[in-house]
């Protein structure tokens, strides 16, 4: 099942994926390994600080919709891409 990439606007202190601005939004990442986990995103690290396996983007940064089109630009631009984590 494909993820939905999407943005709104929301309550920061009530959303775990909005910006202390209020901008809240999801990008998908998709693992290509066995995993019986799914739901991971790249978000905004909102109301408490960490997350539950996704990337969050740290609450110093106050408005974070300039990383939400940088990323939405590359996926129309490019297409999905890898990203490789690590510990």
């Amino acid at each position: 099942m494909k993820s939905v990439w999407n943005s709104y606007k929301g309550d920061p202190s009530n959303d775990g994926y909005c910006d202390p601005s209020g901008f809240c939004w999801v990008a998908p990442i998709e693992p290509e390994f066995d995993t019986t986990r799914g739901g991971f995103y790249i978000h905004p690290d909102g109301r408490e600080e960490g997350t539950k396996g996704c990337i969050g983007i740290s609450q110093s940064i106050k408005n974070t919709k300039h990383i939400w089109e940088a990323l939405k630009k590359q996926r129309e631009k490019f297409g999905p891409q890898k990203l490789m984590v690590r510990p």
